[in-house]
């Protein structure tokens, strides 16, 4: 097995201590502690730069997304297994054919099931990784997307179900589509007052094991945590992840696993920030963790460049694709390092 180390640094978990002097003053010391924990390696990434990346609870999926060219089978989407530690399958051909996406653009869906969805053709389509391993026809062809007015966002909740949100809607900019009913909910991430309407754009994202909508605004560093019944969604939890108020623009990484809510980020704290262009060295190495009420419980900092993060409320595993020198796909595992 081959593991490296990181290095723990709960210093954002300020301890303050009130110490009482003579003159009845009180200090307040902020407590550094670092501690090493190990990641894993499971598998080199062929790719000159990975895209979309999901972790299902048994699989792990990256696409190539406009780079096939780069890999021998010419396929966008890969699918490895963390327990054999190597590539199992690879599906998904880029053009305009049967079952081919000229952008082609990847989500986990229900259990070992990811979306696919073109995002300069109407094509979309549920791939069951079990029957794309086992080389059998894994597509299963949806309804060819709507045309919506203004920017939107969209997940699949079940075949007939999805979640729309759109910052152009007047009210609430999150739509539940269950059948023939439409059913408005939630509220924008932030605020509406203002010039720019791009400013208003969020991901988001739904975990059927949870049954969490996570709405991730791309201008802010807030995590919106919303909770399914039936056909509601209740809002649980609005988090502001910024652990320095000057910076702007959503977090790099993002993984929401069953007890914690993980970002990757710089180190803003230390002076960190991205430098100009594509240098993987100067990727982001630290990790912070969450609950899902949004205390800030651990900071981690890798001792490598990471570009892409992952999880899934099946367990508290994570997976990243990190930048030594070519591309690799990690494993943490969060209760080791939180000590449970």
């Amino acid at each position: 097995m081959k593991k490296f180390s990181l290095t723990a640094i709960s210093g954002v978990s300020l301890a303050l201590m009130a110490l009482l002097t003579c003159c009845n003053k009180k200090t307040n010391t902020a407590k550094t502690e670092s501690e090493p924990i190990e990641y894993e390696f499971i598998d080199t990434v062929i790719s000159s730069f990975p895209a979309d990346f999901v972790y299902t609870g048994k699989y792990v999926v990256w696409t190539d997304w406009m780079n096939s060219f780069y890999t021998s089978t010419g396929n966008l989407i890969h699918i490895v297994d963390p327990e054999l530690k190597k590539e199992v399958a690879s599906v998904v051909r880029q053009g305009r054919g049967p079952n081919e996406f000229l952008d082609a653009n990847m989500e986990r869906y229900n259990g070992d099931t990811i979306y696919v969805r073109d995002l300069n053709q109407p094509h979309q389509v549920l791939i069951p990784l079990e029957e794309a391993i086992a080389g059998e026809k894994p597509f299963i062809q949806l309804p060819n997307q709507e045309e919506e007015e203004g920017m939107t966002r969209k997940i699949f909740i079940s075949r007939t179900s999805q979640v729309i949100y759109n910052y152009d809607y007047e009210d609430t900019p999150f739509r539940f589509i269950c059948g023939t009913d439409t059913i408005p909910f939630g509220k924008y991430p932030v605020s509406t007052d203002v010039e720019n309407r791009y400013r208003l754009d969020a991901g988001i994202e739904y975990d059927f094991q949870l049954k969490i909508l996570t709405c991730r605004p791309l201008s802010t560093q807030q995590v919106v945590l919303y909770k399914r019944s039936g056909n509601s969604f209740e809002l649980v939890s609005d988090i502001n992840c910024a652990v320095v108020d000057e910076r702007h623009g959503s977090a790099l990484g993002y993984a929401l696993t069953k007890d914690y809510i993980v970002t990757l980020d710089y180190d803003y704290a230390i002076g960190e920030k991205p430098a100009q262009g594509r240098d993987m060295k100067a990727l982001p190495r630290t990790l912070y963790v969450r609950d899902h009420n949004g205390k800030l419980l651990r900071i981690f900092k890798l001792d490598v460049p990471t570009l892409r993060l992952s999880g899934c409320g099946k367990d508290n595993v994570i997976y990243a694709i990190t930048a030594p020198l070519e591309f690799e796909l990690v494993r943490i595992d969060l209760d080791k390092a939180m000590g449970k």
